[in-house]
């Protein structure tokens, strides 16, 4: 048995699979679609169908069944075999993206208009030049949702229901930091710090519960930060008002919950929404 599956690995004969009955499908040629999409569809099959082969006659056993679709599909393209090349791995260059909506109503070329702006704007000896120009951005068009995806999002966003803030696990409930709420997680609060009548307030997010956070925040109010354990600047206010022997008080309230960070989209709504309160509710945060 290893003998037999050893010499299947040394053989290296692979196929490409599909499932009975199944058959691929691919954007019509005719589509509302960016033209650089629609002219790489035909090679990218043939690039993965070439890569999922070992062989030419393995290749040609497989690939009617695609053709005939990208023909159903308007492509006029004939899929051949061909060897893989390695390629070196080449350093990723920092690229700026801009990609417009692409649509077959719009006439302006709203790509090349962009790039005539940036050689105005930032020509050759501006201080923005290095970071700005024609071989630091580059524009690709993307493809936007159809009016059945639109719908689909607005009524996944009425019909979701909104997470359940959590309870709380204290000991004594009279004592709980955040009233029934302390063990709620991935949310924006506020700090309100009370000291001889005056009331300043703090904003901060948390991706885990808020109780954890809160201990962050209890041993940063007994501890006088050093260079090396920097603080917060709700700690650093906390300070201000011990070394004037001032009595204060801190009460917290939930802002906001969000979403915290995704690999897959890059995007921290949690963060947004954070620097969205301190950008234009600047009251509402200790300067």
């Amino acid at each position: 048995m290893i003998q037999n599956i050893h010499g299947l690995f040394m053989n290296e004969c692979y196929k490409p699979y599909m499932k009975p009955g199944d058959r691929p499908l691919y954007v019509n040629s005719k589509s509302n679609h960016p033209p650089s999409i629609l002219k790489n569809i035909p090679y990218a099959v043939n690039r993965r169908l070439s890569s999922i082969s070992s062989s030419k006659e393995i290749f040609e056993a497989a690939a009617p069944i695609y053709q005939s679709e990208l023909q159903r599909a308007g492509y006029n393209h004939k899929l051949e075999f061909k060897d893989q090349e390695v390629t070196k791995r080449k350093r990723r260059r920092r690229i700026i993206w801009f990609n417009p909506p692409y649509s077959m109503d719009l006439k302006t070329n709203v790509g090349q208009k962009f790039l005539r702006l940036i050689d105005k704007h930032f020509p050759r000896g501006s201080v923005l030049y290095p970071l700005i120009n024609r071989y630091k951005v580059k524009l690709s068009y993307r493809c936007v949702p159809n009016m059945g995806a639109k719908i689909s999002k607005h009524n996944g966003k009425i019909l979701r229901e909104k997470p359940a803030e959590s309870g709380c696990n204290c000991q004594q409930p009279v004592e709980c930091p955040l009233p029934g709420k302390c063990t709620t997680d991935k949310l924006v609060y506020r700090a309100s710090v009370t000291s001889n009548n005056t009331v300043e307030t703090y904003v901060g997010l948390t991706a885990g519960t808020f109780k954890k956070r809160y201990g962050g925040h209890k041993s940063d109010f007994l501890h006088r930060p050093t260079e090396d354990n920097t603080s917060t600047t709700l700690s650093s206010h906390i300070w201000k008002l011990k070394d004037q022997n001032k009595a204060y008080q801190v009460e917290f309230e939930i802002v906001k919950r969000a979403a915290p960070y995704s690999p897959v989209s890059g995007i921290c709504n949690l963060c947004t929404e954070e620097k969205f309160e301190i950008m234009f509710n600047p009251n509402l945060a200790i300067p």
